[in-house]
């Protein structure tokens, strides 16, 4: 197993990685930028997630055995997009 912890404090700033056993996992968080992202992974399945604030936007991404699903969402210049394959 290994695993990474990094922290900072009052710009609040965290950043952990880690794996064991073919799983992989990535956490970053900020804070009054707000954003947040996250990665996962396993067995050829794979996950990503971010955020962001207050210029609001979210992504979503997830792929196995080919399969992929994405789900991107915006703000003030609205925009939604969702694909499947």
């Amino acid at each position: 197993m290994e695993m990474e912890l990094r922290w900072s404090r009052d710009g609040v700033e965290m950043e952990q990685r880690w794996s064991r056993d073919g799983v992989e996992m990535e956490l970053r968080w900020s804070r009054d930028g707000a954003e947040m992202e996250q990665r996962w992974s396993r067995d050829g399945a794979e996950m990503e997630l971010r955020w962001s604030r207050d210029g609001a936007e979210m992504e979503l991404r997830w792929s196995r055995d080919g399969a992929e699903m994405e789900q991107r969402w915006s703000r003030d210049g609205a925009e939604m997009k969702q694909r499947w394959s």
